[in-house]
């Protein structure tokens, strides 16, 4: 069974499960920014450096926690499931980072275009049925046999013949 994506189900619907699939994202992310930032910055001491780790991870978690409560609210007060849910929850994204970075026009500039990628994603979901970023599960799922096979061992050694059984697929002997 494929993991849970985020539009498995409606919005409005499986509000726990949105946002930890929302806030699972950002806190990766956001540790991937906050050990960027650490690289720089190079604090010393425990607590500098987990005062600046928790400032620069908190701001993606956040953010994700309110586009998905926003887009939650929005969904129940509207009562339609469209891409100006995603726009609204964009918004208030938007004007979190606008308290944050205390600078109004690069925010606003960030937010439009944030707002602009949000509702095409929605549109392209509800019309076409695709996402523009796919979850590397569904990509490799056919194609790879799996993420741990002969095809994604990254090693400079010549591919094993056709015929090489697998530990996910065996081979049947007549």
């Amino acid at each position: 069974m494929p993991p849970y994506s985020y539009y498995d189900t409606p919005d409005g619907v499986d509000y726990i499960k949105k946002q930890y699939y929302l806030t699972r994202y950002g806190s990766f992310y956001g540790g991937i920014m906050a050990f960027h930032d650490l690289l720089h910055t190079q604090p010393t001491g425990v607590l500098p450096i987990a005062h600046q780790f928790l400032k620069i991870w908190s701001i993606p978690v956040i953010g994700t926690l309110i586009f998905g409560s926003v887009t939650y609210i929005s969904t129940h007060i509207r009562k339609k499931d469209d891409g100006w849910n995603h726009v609204l929850g964009g918004l208030g994204v938007t004007y979190y980072l606008g308290r944050y970075m205390s600078y109004t026009p690069t925010t606003c500039i960030l937010g439009f275009g944030f707002c602009v990628f949000l509702y095409c994603s929605k549109y392209c979901k509800q019309n076409f049925n695709t996402v523009l970023f796919p979850d590397t599960y569904l990509l490799h799922q056919e194609r790879y046999e799996g993420l741990l096979t002969r095809y994604n061992t990254w090693t400079w050694s010549e591919d094993p013949p056709r015929d090489y059984i697998t530990t996910y697929k065996v081979k049947e002997i007549p």
